[in-house]
């Protein structure tokens, strides 16, 4: 179920069965988008009324799948070997990366982890198995940038990650058991 909770501390459900219900993000416009593991859907979710919708099927994959939000309002999801971008409307748009249109290209995205935009619009994304990536914009502060690709931390086990308001990385390490705090440029 899905609970909303008010400043007094009072519940209510907003939803009845979210099995596996995985990440969420509020949209600019209002609306939660949710994810559920082992479901390869983007699901809408009114919260003033409770309906859901499927928002985009076939995205995530049967891992955990990850959600953010662009300053423009666009949904980003992250899925097993899987990076996409989406209109709030749903349309897909494509992501260039080193020169590369994806989806498609030529880099494996690896097991998915979380994923979080930087005040610079950089997009951070954890590789579950592997490392922490950021997408570096080609001209910060515009909509639908070219990115440039860097492996930040190589040999990283994420499960997930958050930027703070300061640019700073926050990402648990499974092979280590602790969290890390990684200023924007690795160190």
């Amino acid at each position: 179920a899905l609970r909303k909770w008010n400043p007094a501390g009072y519940s209510e459900t907003v939803v009845d069965n979210l099995p596996y219900a995985g990440n969420m993000v509020f949209g600019l416009n209002g609306t939660l988008y949710l994810t559920q593991n082992g479901q390869e859907q983007v699901l809408n979710i009114d919260v003033t009324n409770g309906t859901v919708s499927i928002f985009k099927d076939y995205v995530c994959g049967n891992d955990p799948c990850y959600i953010t939000i662009d300053p423009e309002g666009d949904i980003w999801v992250r899925g097993i070997n899987r990076l996409s971008q989406f209109t709030p409307d749903g349309v897909a748009k494509p992501i260039v990366v080193d020169g590369e249109v994806y989806p498609g290209g030529r880099y494996y995205w690896h097991t998915s982890a979380g994923i979080a935009f930087d005040d610079e619009g950089g997009l951070w994304i954890a590789s579950y198995n592997s490392k922490l990536i950021r997408l570096v914009p080609l001209t910060s502060g515009q909509p639908d940038p070219e990115f440039t690709m860097e492996v930040i931390v190589p040999g990283f086990e994420a499960t997930d990650l958050d930027v703070d308001p300061d640019g700073n990385i926050y990402a648990p390490d499974m092979n280590t058991r602790q969290v890390f705090r990684f200023k924007p440029d690795g160190e």
